[in-house]
């Protein structure tokens, strides 16, 4: 049988290739929210190419993303990434997600497969807003995230999120 989903909770998140992996400069991607920008800017060259070179991470993993988790080690869980195939795991990408930022539910899975979805398409990154009008600002997501979509106005998309209830994205930001 299939190993139950959980979905990313984070704009983005780093599939690590063991939970002891992460250094002190990486706590800025294992927390909810994850703080990208900080992250990034705080490592040095040498340390940005440590994380391939000294086999840190494997994949990276986005918002509203469905992943296998088969196995749980206190604050981590053990998955596969299903979306993005590997010679390593006939399931997908394998390694650890710290369980902070993932979920399951069952509702947003079962929207999930079903609903079109929202791809953020028109830009390096964009808004999850609170209301329709796109004034209040919830979560910065990063493209190519796909959220399912609930309705839409001219102006607006409503999608679906694994943790924060239905939000809006900016139509001019998404393609259907």
């Amino acid at each position: 049988p299939q190993p139950p989903s959980a979905f990313v909770t984070v704009s983005v998140a780093t599939v690590w290739t063991t939970p002891q992996s992460p250094r002190p400069v990486d706590r800025p991607a294992l927390t909810n929210p994850v703080d990208i920008h900080g992250w990034l800017s705080a490592m040095t060259p040498a340390q940005q190419e440590a994380l391939t070179s000294d086999d840190l991470d494997q994949t990276q993993v986005l918002f509203g993303d469905r992943v296998l988790v088969v196995r749980e080690q206190g604050d981590w869980d053990e998955v596969r990434v299903p979306g993005q195939s590997t010679p390593k795991d006939s399931q997908g990408y394998p390694g650890w997600i710290p369980k902070n930022q993932l979920t399951t539910d069952s509702g947003y899975d079962a929207v999930k497969d079903h609903a079109p979805f929202a791809l953020a398409d028109r830009g390096v990154t964009t808004w999850l807003y609170r209301e329709s009008g796109l004034s209040d600002r919830d979560l910065e997501i990063s493209a190519n995230t796909r959220l399912p979509v609930l309705s839409r106005t001219d102006m607006a998309v409503q999608v679906a999120t694994p943790d924060r209830g239905p939000k809006w994205l900016d139509a001019r930001t998404v393609s259907v």
